[in-house]
């Protein structure tokens, strides 16, 4: 699938709240209520983040079909949130969205990426792998009772 990666606007916050929405639903059983609001954040949220951190969007002339945001924290970045519309899957948006992360990061003399990921996201998962991130020895990441799975990729 074409699409371009670009730095997300304040114009874009809406489109990536519905991104978000659809591409965690078919997961939406396995989290609790509250976790669940968490990696669904509303449109003035995304558009807070936009102040915190980078945030990219992957557009095809159909709209916005994948979406990451990350926040440094010294020398290292955070992914906060990370998805891909379900009819774009497999079709490397996921990667290109990281490689725009890493090139960021490369610039600025960013260290590690970092990313925390539900243990049921087997997909994500292997993706992740693929990409050079590996089990961090960070502690679980507890996400309103879903213990989180830590990840990291050192850039160089």
């Amino acid at each position: 699938m074409p699409c371009k990666i670009r730095r997300a606007s304040a114009g874009d916050a809406t489109a990536i709240a519905e991104l978000l929405v659809a591409a965690f639903a078919e997961y939406q059983s396995l989290y609790s209520e509250p976790a669940f609001d968490v990696v669904r954040p509303r449109a003035p949220e995304i558009i807070g983040r936009l102040a915190e951190g980078p945030v990219w969007v992957a557009v095809t002339p159909d709209g916005v079909v994948g979406t990451v945001s990350a926040v440094a924290r010294g020398t290292d970045m955070w992914v906060r949130s990370m998805a891909v519309a379900p009819a774009a899957r497999g079709q490397g948006v996921a990667r290109r969205l990281l490689g725009a992360i890493e090139a960021w990061m490369r610039r600025r003399r960013f260290r590690r990426l970092h990313l925390t990921t539900a243990p049921f996201m087997g997909q994500a998962i292997r993706l992740y792998e693929r990409a050079g991130f590996v089990p961090s020895q960070d502690p679980p990441e507890d996400l309103c009772g879903l213990m989180l799975l830590p990840m990291e990729k050192h850039i160089t």
